[in-house]
C-alpha cells in the first residue's frame, strides 16, 4: 500500500484529520491538569498517633517499636523513617511505585489494627497519604485589621473549625495545616486546700472524670412496630454536667446519712485556652499560618480559584472578627509566570526556524508549508498527553519547546527533495510524489531513532524517572506526529500550492537573501568541495583525518567532562530558612531571637509595610514571616522583584546565625525539594542503639564537615536532626518509696499530681459545644510556678487529707532528654543534613564526605556499634545516575540494532553512530559556554540533553550514508562520486535541521525568567551538540566511507 500516493489522490482525507487534530487539540487543553512540575517524589504514608502525657522514650517504646514491628510486613515499603515527640509520634513509609495503592493503604491500617500492648490513652493513628514534608501550593495568613485585645493564637478554634474546613473542602486540596493557633480545652481548675479538707488526690478526680464521661450502645428492643435503641448516655458536654460529678460520698455507718462531694466543691470549672507552642509573625503583626497542599494530578490553577474565592467567602464574616484572611505566597503565579516563558520560547523558537528557512529555500511560501507542522504537531501532542494522562507543567512544555526545531526536520528533508524535483523540471504531482518517496526511508529512520532513545526513559523507577517520563512523552509525541506529517501532509500541499514554477519560471512570494549571507554560504561550500575532493581520492588521507577528529573528540571528553548535580532548583521567589537554636531555649526566648531578625529586616521591607526609604543595600522584601517554636524557627522571605530574590540571602544569613551556637539552613526553595534543604541536601546518618554514642560520633563528624568545604567558596550549612545534644534539660524527681507508703500514696498519684500543677493532666477528649476538645485538671495557681526551685513546692494531697510539698517525698536531679528520637529502618537515628556551597559540585561534595566522615570515622563508629552511610540527594543522584546510564547504554543498543536491520549492515550502523561522541564533546563545550555567563553544573536534566542528542545526531549521519548507498545503488555510480554526490546533496537539509533546532531552542537558553533554570542547561548541551556534530559529521562520514564502503557488494545486493 502506497501510503504517499493515496494521500496525493484522497487529500481532503488529510484535511480532515488536521481538521479533527485541531478540533481535539482545543478540548484537551481544558482537560489537561496544569502544575508546575510533575509529582518528583515517591508515594507516601504518613502515620501519626497522639499519647497525652508520654515522653520521647515512652512514645519511641509504647507506640513506634510495635507499630514498626507490625508494619514490617507492608509490601513495597522502600523506607521507614519514624520521630518520637513529647506527646505524639510520626511513622513515614515511604514505597518505590505508586502501583495498587488503594490496596497498600489498606494493608497499613490492617496492620496498624493487629499492634497489642498499648497503653488505653493512646489515641487512635490517623493515616494521610500527603506528607508534612510535601510542599504547599499556598499559604494564608489569618491576622488582625484592627486592635483585637488579645493573642492571634487564642483564635485557633476559629481557624480550625471553620477556615481549615472551607479550605479542605476544596476539590484537590488533600490538607491543610495551622500553624500558631491554639485551641479550646475544657479546665478543671482544683484547689489543693479544698482537696486536702476532704481528703480527696488528683487521681480521685482523674478517675471520676473517667468513668463519668461515658456513651454507649446496650442494643435494642422491640415494642409491638417499633424498635428501639438502647443507649447508656453519660457524656460530659459542658461546664455544668461536669461540675456535678460525683468525686465521693461519705456516709455515716450510725445515722446511714450520706453526703455527696461533688466537683464543683474542690475545682472551678471553665473553658479554657491551651497554651501556644508556637508564635508566628508575618511583616510585624502576629498572626495564625494556614498552608494547603494539593492531591496528585490536579489542576492547580483551577484549585487556586477556589481557594480565592473560598478567602473572598470567608472575609466578611471573619471582618466581624477584626481579622482577615491575606494570601501571602501563591504558587499559580510562578506557575503562570513559567508557563508564559515556555509559550513565548515556544512562538519565538518557531518564528527563528521559519527564519532560517526562509533564507535557505528563498521561498515564503514553501517555509509556510514547513512551518505548518510545527502548530499541528504541539496542538496533537496536547491530545496525546491527555490520553496518556500527563499534566502540562514546566517539564512537559519544555519538551515540547525542544521539540519545536526538532520536528520539521522530516519537513525539511522532504519538502527540500520535493523543491529539488521541482527546480529539476518536473511538475507539482511528480514532484511531489517522487521527492517524498526518496527521502521516507531517511526520514522513518530519523524519527525512529529519535524515539528509541527516549524508550528506556519511560520505565525509569527512580524519583527523577518522573520528570524524564514527562519529557520524553511530549517529545516523542511530537517527533511521531511530525514524521506521519512529513510524509502525508507535506507532499499533499506541496501539490496543491505552487512553490516554485510559474509562467515565466520564477519561484513566487521569492525571499532575496541578503548578499554577505550569500558570500557566506557559497564560500563554506567552495571549502567543503575542496575538503571533500582533497579526502575522497585518499584512504590515507581518510585514515589521517578519521584518527585526528578521534583523538580530539577523546581529550575533549576527559577534560571538559563537568561534575554532575542532582536537579536544578528552580527560582521561586522564596527564600526559607530553618534554624535551630541552642538546646533548652523556650518559646519567649526563640521568639525573641525570631523578633531581633525581624528588626533587623524591617527596613527593607516595601515601604507600604514601614520599610526605610533609605535602605538600599538590598532589594524590597514584600513577605517576611517567622515561626518559634521552643526547639526551632522558621523564617521566610520574598522580595517585589522576583528575579532579585537571592540577593537577599547573605541578608538572612548574616541576621539569621547572630545567635551564638545556632545551626540551620538558609536557601531558595526548590522546586522539587520537599524540605528545607532542597536538591542540594546531603543527609548523612548515624545509626545504632545508644543515643549517646550515636551523638558523639555525630559531633565530631559536625566538625569535621563544617571545615572540609573551603570557606572561600561560601558557607556550608548544616542541620542537624534531631540535634547535637541529647535534648533538654530535664529536672528529674525521683520518688522516695518509703516516704510515698507512709503518706499512702502512689507512684502514680504523685506523677498525676505532679503532672496537674505543672503541665495540667489530660483526662479525655470531649464534645462540647459541638467542638472536639481536651479535658484537662490544672492545679489551682500553677502559672506561678516558673522556677525550678518552686516545683519541689508544688502541694501533694496524702490519704489522711495532709497537703506535703513534693519535695518532702522525693529528690531532684537536673539532667537531659531527647527531645526526639529518630528512626531509619528501624534504628535509632541522628543525621547530620548538609548543603555544601553552591560553587561546589554535588558529586564533588559527596566525594569529600565519604573520605572525611564515613570513611573516616568508620573504626571508630564500628567499635561503638553504629553505622554511617549517606541518603537524601546522594542516595537519588546515585540512583538516578545509575539509570540514566544503563538508559543511554540501551538507547545506544537501541539505535545501533535498529539502524543495523534497516541497512542490513553493522559497519554502515557504526558509521553512523560516530556522531554521538561528536555531539557528546559538542555538548561539554555548550555547557561551559554557558557557565562563561551563568553558573549551570550537569544535573540530571542537563544530563538528559545527552540522550536526546543521541536521537539527532545520528540523523544527519543516516542523510548520507543512506543517499550515498542510494546512489551506488540506484545509479551504479563510483563509491567517490556517489560519497561527493550525497554530501552535495544534502549539505543543504542538514544544515536547514541543525540550524532550525539550534535556533528553536536558543530561547530556552538565552531567555530568564520563571522556570528557565531547569532547562537552559539542558539546551546548551543539545545546541552545542548539534551544531559541532554538524560540521564533523561533513567532514568525518565521507572519510569513513571512503574507508568501510563496499560498492560492489551493494551492487551485488541491488540484484538480490
Amino acid at each position: 500500500m502506497d501510503i504517499i500516493k493515496n494521500c496525493l489522490r484522497r487529500p481532503i482525507i488529510i484535511y480532515s484529520l488536521i481538521i479533527l487534530i485541531l478540533f481535539s487539540g482545543i478540548l484537551a487543553l481544558f482537560k489537561i491538569p496544569i502544575q508546575l512540575t510533575p509529582d518528583v517524589r515517591k508515594p507516601l504514608i504518613e502515620i501519626t498517633t497522639n499519647w497525652q502525657g508520654g515522653s520521647p522514650s515512652e512514645v519511641e517504646r509504647e507506640i513506634v517499636v510495635k507499630q514498626e514491628d507490625v508494619l514490617k510486613s507492608v509490601k513495597g515499603v522502600d523506607r521507614i523513617r519514624s520521630n518520637s515527640y513529647d506527646k505524639k509520634s510520626e511513622i513515614k513509609l515511604e514505597f518505590s511505585s505508586t502501583k495498587n495503592f488503594q490496596s497498600t493503604l489498606l494493608m497499613v491500617s490492617n496492620a496498624l489494627d493487629r499492634v497489642r500492648g498499648m497503653p488505653e490513652e493512646i489515641m487512635k493513628p490517623t493515616i494521610e497519604t500527603s506528607g508534612s514534608e510535601d510542599s504547599p501550593i499556598a499559604w494564608i495568613m489569618l491576622r488582625p485589621i484592627k486592635e483585637i485585645g488579645k493573642s492571634m493564637s487564642e483564635f485557633g478554634d476559629l481557624a480550625d473549625n471553620l477556615v481549615k474546613t472551607e479550605f479542605e473542602k476544596i476539590p484537590g486540596i488533600s490538607r491543610s495545616n495551622i500553624f500558631g493557633g491554639s485551641k479550646s480545652e475544657m479546665q478543671v481548675i482544683v484547689d489543693p486546700q479544698r482537696l486536702s479538707l476532704y481528703k480527696l488526690t488528683i487521681p480521685d478526680i482523674a478517675n471520676s472524670l473517667i468513668s463519668s464521661n461515658v456513651s454507649l450502645t446496650a442494643g435494642d428492643v422491640d415494642e409491638g412496630k417499633r424498635k428501639y435503641l438502647i443507649r447508656a448516655e453519660g457524656q460530659l458536654d459542658s461546664p455544668e454536667k461536669i461540675k456535678k460529678v460525683v468525686i465521693k460520698v461519705n456516709k455515716d455507718e450510725q445515722t446511714q446519712f450520706s453526703s455527696k462531694i461533688f466537683l464543683e466543691d474542690v475545682a472551678e470549672v471553665k473553658y479554657g485556652i491551651k497554651e501556644p507552642t508556637s508564635y508566628i509573625r508575618s511583616l510585624g503583626k502576629e498572626v495564625i499560618a494556614l498552608n494547603l497542599v494539593r492531591d496528585v494530578g490536579v489542576n492547580v490553577l483551577e484549585t487556586m480559584e477556589e481557594v480565592k474565592k473560598t478567602i473572598k467567602r470567608l472575609n466578611p464574616q471573619l471582618n466581624k472578627e477584626g481579622l482577615e484572611l491575606k494570601q501571602v505566597y501563591d504558587e499559580t503565579i510562578y506557575i503562570d509566570s513559567s508557563i508564559d516563558l515556555v509559550q513565548q520560547n515556544i512562538i519565538v523558537g518557531g518564528l527563528l526556524a521559519a527564519l532560517i528557512l526562509l533564507l535557505f529555500l528563498n521561498s515564503a511560501r514553501a517555509t509556510l508549508v514547513i512551518a505548518t507542522t510545527i502548530p499541528l504537531t504541539i496542538i496533537g501532542t496536547f491530545v496525546a498527553m491527555a490520553i496518556l494522562g500527563k499534566s502540562l507543567n514546566v517539564i512537559s512544555l519544555a519538551g515540547l519547546a525542544f521539540a519545536v526545531g526538532m520536528v520539521i526536520d522530516a519537513a525539511i528533508v522532504v519538502l527540500e527533495n520535493i523543491f529539488r524535483h521541482k527546480e529539476m523540471g518536473k511538475n507539482d504531482y511528480e514532484a511531489s510524489l517522487i521527492g517524498a518517496k526518496e527521502v521516507w526511508q531517511a526520514v522513518f529512520l530519523s524519527a525512529l531513532t529519535t524515539v528509541l532513545v527516549f524508550v528506556p526513559l519511560l520505565i525509569v523507577q527512580v524519583e527523577a524517572g518522573q520528570l524524564f517520563r514527562d519529557i520524553s512523552v511530549a517529545i516523542c509525541v511530537a517527533i511521531t506526529l511530525s514524521l506521519i506529517l512529513a510524509i502525508t501532509l507535506i507532499p499533499v500541499i506541496s501539490s496543491k500550492l505552487q512553490l516554485l514554477q510559474t509562467d515565466n519560471k520564477k519561484k513566487i512570494w521569492k525571499f532575496n537573501n541578503p548578499k554577505i549571507l550569500e558570500r557566506i554560504s557559497l564560500n563554506f561550500l567552495y571549502k567543503f568541495y575542496q575538503y571533500l575532493s582533497w579526502v575522497l581520492p585518499s584512504k590515507k588521507r581518510a585514515s589521517i583525518t578519521i584518527s585526528t577528529i578521534i583523538l580530539i573528540t577523546f581529550f575533549g571528553f576527559f577534560f571538559l567532562k563537568p561534575k554532575l548535580e542532582y536537579l536544578p532548583e528552580g527560582n521561586k521567589n522564596l527564600i526559607f530558612g530553618v534554624l535551630i537554636p541552642p538546646p533548652g531555649y523556650n518559646l519567649d526566648t526563640t521568639s525573641k531571637i525570631a523578633k531581633s531578625i525581624e528588626n533587623q529586616i524591617k527596613p527593607y521591607f516595601i515601604l507600604e509595610e514601614g520599610g526605610d526609604p533609605n535602605a538600599n543595600e538590598y532589594p524590597r522584601i514584600n513577605n517576611f514571616f517567622f515561626v518559634s517554636t521552643s526547639t526551632r524557627i522558621f523564617i521566610g522571605a520574598s522580595t517585589e522583584n522576583p528575579n532579585n530574590v537571592k540577593e537577599i540571602i547573605p541578608l538572612m544569613e548574616k541576621l539569621a546565625f547572630q545567635e551564638s551556637g545556632t545551626l540551620g539552613f538558609i536557601n531558595q526553595t526548590s522546586i522539587f525539594g520537599r524540605t528545607a534543604g532542597g536538591s542540594r541536601k546531603i543527609d548523612v546518618n548515624f545509626s545504632g542503639n545508644d543515643l549517646n554514642d550515636i551523638l558523639d560520633i555525630t559531633k565530631k563528624a559536625f566538625f569535621i564537615s563544617d571545615k572540609v568545604f573551603p570557606e572561600k567558596l561560601g558557607r556550608t550549612q548544616i542541620r542537624p536532626k534531631p540535634g547535637l545534644e541529647l535534648g533538654t534539660p530535664e529536672l528529674r524527681f525521683i520518688p522516695n518509696m518509703e516516704k510515698l507508703s507512709e503518706n499512702g500514696i502512689t507512684v502514680r498519684e504523685f506523677a498525676n499530681t505532679m503532672d496537674a500543677f505543672n503541665d495540667g493532666l489530660w483526662i479525655d477528649e470531649i464534645v462540647a459545644d459541638g467542638r472536639n476538645m481536651d479535658l484537662r485538671i490544672i492545679g489551682k495557681k500553677n502559672q506561678d510556678i516558673n522556677f525550678t526551685q518552686q516545683i519541689a513546692n508544688i502541694p501533694i494531697v496524702s490519704k489522711s487529707g495532709m497537703t506535703i510539698p513534693l519535695s518532702s517525698v522525693s529528690k531532684n536531679e537536673i539532667t537531659s532528654s531527647a527531645v526526639s528520637i529518630r528512626h531509619i529502618n528501624f534504628k535509632r537515628t541522628v543525621s547530620l543534613q548538609i548543603r555544601p556551597p553552591a560553587q561546589i559540585p554535588l558529586e564533588v561534595a559527596i566525594k569529600i564526605l565519604d573520605e572525611a566522615v564515613v570513611k573516616g570515622l568508620s573504626d571508630e563508629a564500628y567499635e561503638k556499634g553504629v553505622t554511617i552511610n549517606l541518603s537524601g540527594t546522594a542516595d537519588k543522584l546515585s540512583q538516578t545516575l545509575n539509570s540514566m546510564s544503563l538508559s543511554i547504554a540501551i538507547a545506544l543498543i537501541l539505535v545501533f540494532l535498529s539502524l543495523a536491520i534497516l541497512l542490513q549492515s553493522f559497519i554502515l550502523s557504526l558509521v553512523i553512530m560516530i556522531a554521538v561522541p561528536l555531539a557528546t564533546v559538542g555538548g561539554f563545550i555548550g555547557l561551559k559556554i554557558l557557565n562563561l555567563f551563568t553558573y549551570q553544573a550537569l544535573d540530571m536534566l542537563t544530563l538528559l540533553g545527552f540522550l536526546i542528542l543521541i536521537g539527532i545526531v545520528v540523523n544527519n549521519s543516516i542523510l548520507l550514508v543512506l543517499k550515498t548507498v542510494d546512489l551506488i545503488k540506484e545509479k551504479k555510480i563510483s563509491k567517490i562520486n556517489a560519497i561527493f554526490e550525497s554530501a552535495r546533496t544534502r549539505v543543504r537539509p542538514i544544515f536547514m535541521s541543525t540550524l532550525t533546532s539550534i535556533f528553536g531552542m536558543f530561547p530556552l537558553v538565552l531567555f530568564p525568567g520563571a522556570g528557565s533554570e531547569l532547562y537552559k542547561g539542558l539546551g546548551s548541551v543539545v545546541i552545542g551538540g548539534l551544531f559541532l556534530s554538524a560540521i564533523l559529521i561533513l567532514i568525518i562520514v565521507p572519510a569513513l566511507l571512503t574507508i568501510t564502503i563496499n560498492e560492489n557488494k551493494i551492487i551485488r545486493d541491488s540484484y538480490k
